[in-house]
């Protein structure tokens, strides 16, 4: 009887927070249950412990739903999904709460009275996550770079060349040319950034590659399907 209720399908959304999660499950005959714990790795593992292999989980798509998801997959074996947020205030599901929180909204967007907003909702992918990581990793090297422009730009205001500008600071070739201009602390602190930059840069041309080349596997594959 407990392996022919685990077989069940249930339907299950969770909604991440900044420092915490919640996880609306519907099981059988429209039974709905709420949990609710913390975003670190002890209180994850709580929530993985109250999942089946047989349910279907829906998350918004956040940087850490991705993460989730990975780790979902591997603990569980449950068939994860995402959605889109901008789909979750449309869809109608009945329940008697007049400010229906997002995580039944994700659980319901699968019940057989919504089913046409199934559109919304797409198989999370191993290769899909893969590239959605890829783009987030490439995203915070280009942030960092930006930072390490910004600091580059403050030590020339510092040191009296407020006429240097950001878009001056772009290329190598432009910062190795402008820092002749800074003598000292400056100087040295200047050609620290400049060694951060190049790293920087190197490591966006390298995620840019595999981005590249990973979009053009799969627009090879969905031309075959």
């Amino acid at each position: 009887m407990e392996s022919e209720n685990n077989s069940k399908t249930r339907y299950v959304g969770i909604d991440l927070k900044n420092h915490s999660y919640e996880m609306a499950i519907v099981g059988k005959q429209g039974k709905l249950n709420i949990y609710s714990g913390k975003m670190n790795a002890a209180g994850r593992q709580i929530l993985y412990r109250k999942l089946r292999a047989a349910d279907k989980v829906a998350m918004k798509t956040e940087t850490l739903s991705f993460v989730m998801a990975r780790e979902i997959e591997a603990s569980v074996g449950c068939q994860m999904y995402v959605v889109d947020p901008v789909y979750l205030p449309l869809v109608n599901v009945s329940v008697n709460e007049n400010d229906i929180k997002d995580s039944m909204k994700l659980a319901y967007v699968f019940n057989g009275s919504s089913e046409e907003w199934l559109v919304a909702v797409t198989p999370l992918l191993k290769g899909e996550m893969h590239l959605r990581e890829l783009h987030a990793r490439c995203n915070r090297e280009r942030h960092s770079r930006n930072i390490a422009i910004t600091r580059l730009h403050a030590l020339f205001v510092s040191f009296g060349k407020k006429k240097m500008l950001k878009k001056n600071l772009q290329t190598t070739l432009q910062r190795q040319a402008a820092i002749q201009l800074l003598e000292g602390p400056d100087l040295k602190e200047a050609q620290h950034l400049l060694n951060c930059l190049e790293l920087y840069e190197q490591r966006i041309m390298e995620l840019e590659k595999e981005i590249q080349e990973k979009s053009e596997e799969r627009s090879e594959k969905r031309s075959e399907e």
